[in-house]
């Protein structure tokens, strides 16, 4: 009888392979991760009744109470985007950066290299999972949200694209801060190395196009004396 070849064990399985299971797993059993979704509820609960009492109790101006209903949504509205953008950015280094350094210093990262486990999968498995457990904390928010649109005055789309667009940079500076962690050998150096890059990324680079085009304009004005006029 003949023999028939073997499959090899990677040719099917998903893209995230079974390291997403058990990094999502392991994920879920840490109390810090819960405490972040309850401190997050916690703030945007402080930030509704903020709004509502400078909406209700501390405005004297007359208003109808559906005006101040609608003020009240709409300012919370606007605080919640302000608060969603910077809990995604602030939180997206510490929950993406320790991924393969951990690993490094609980001396395991050589049992994933000597496993059947290909480098796909160990970096998506570990990026996917952290990225879900990283929006499963944003995601808190949505309720609290469509609480406060009974009052009206929370735009629905724009809600959409900003929470879309939140997401979108949450796996941009994913990916750049699981790159730059991948130089660091332990999980410290790694949120230094992330968290400094980031505020190159945000403050460095905007402040050098910025000293760079009035230096332009300067060197610009001298030797071409039509645009000083």
């Amino acid at each position: 009888m003949p023999a028939v070849a073997a499959t090899p064990a990677t040719s099917r399985r998903p893209i995230l392979g079974p390291i997403f299971t058990w990094e999502l797993t392991g994920l879920a059993r840490k109390r810090r991760y819960f405490l972040v979704r309850v401190t997050y509820a916690l703030a945007l609960a402080a930030m509704m009744w903020v709004s509502y009492q400078s909406s209700f109790v501390l405005s004297n101006l007359g208003q109808s109470s559906l005006q101040q209903a609608s003020w009240f949504a709409e300012s919370f509205f606007h605080s919640f985007l302000w608060l969603q953008t910077f809990v995604a950015l602030g939180l997206t280094p510490a929950f993406i950066a320790t991924a393969i350094p951990s690993e490094k210093e609980r001396k395991t990262i050589e049992y994933l290299f000597v496993s059947d486990l290909t480098n796909r999968e160990i970096i998506l498995g570990k990026l996917g999972a952290r990225m879900l457990n990283l929006l499963m904390v944003i995601l808190v928010g949505v309720p609290i949200v469509a609480f406060a649109g009974l009052f009206g005055g929370v735009d629905y789309a724009g809600l959409l694209i900003s929470t879309t667009g939140t997401i979108l940079v949450m796996g941009s500076v994913a990916t750049t801060c699981l790159v730059a962690s991948l130089y660091a050998s332990t999980t410290r150096r790694a949120l230094i190395n992330c968290y400094g890059l980031m505020f190159f990324l945000s403050v460095g680079v905007p402040a050098l196009i910025m000293i760079g085009t009035m230096i332009f304009n300067e060197i610009a004005r001298r030797f071409i004396p039509e645009l000083s006029d």
